[in-house]
């Protein structure tokens, strides 16, 4: 599929939720879901969308860590950069979490 320039920053400055677009939209990266790489939504739209969209791919609230699954591989939080193969894993991960640092440092 070949945009021109033009269609491909109304595209990228179109809200995901409600269509509307806007000129400073609240992108964030879902590295790990087809289709959905860079979700972009306006504003009023973007807290709403994004939990939304989280949501789909919740499997379970553990040790205080919400656990996803895409696409067959289980992340131990949402900004997992790397997944595990079962949610048992995922949860044996989490206990152990003093012995390895879960999240990124911001």
């Amino acid at each position: 599929m070949n945009l021109t320039l033009e269609q491909a920053k109304e595209r990228a400055l179109t809200c995901q939720s409600c269509g509307k677009i806007t000129e400073h939209p609240y992108g964030f990266d879902l590295k790990y879901l087809k289709g959905l790489k860079n979700a972009s939504a306006c504003f009023d739209c973007a807290d709403k969308y994004f939990e939304s969209v989280k949501s789909k791919y919740l499997v379970e609230q553990y040790g205080g860590y919400d656990i996803y699954c895409v696409d067959g591989r289980y992340f131990p939080f949402w900004d997992s950069f790397y997944h595990l193969e079962s949610l048992e894993a995922c949860k044996n991960r989490i206990d152990k979490s003093n012995l390895v640092t879960n999240k990124a440092s911001n």
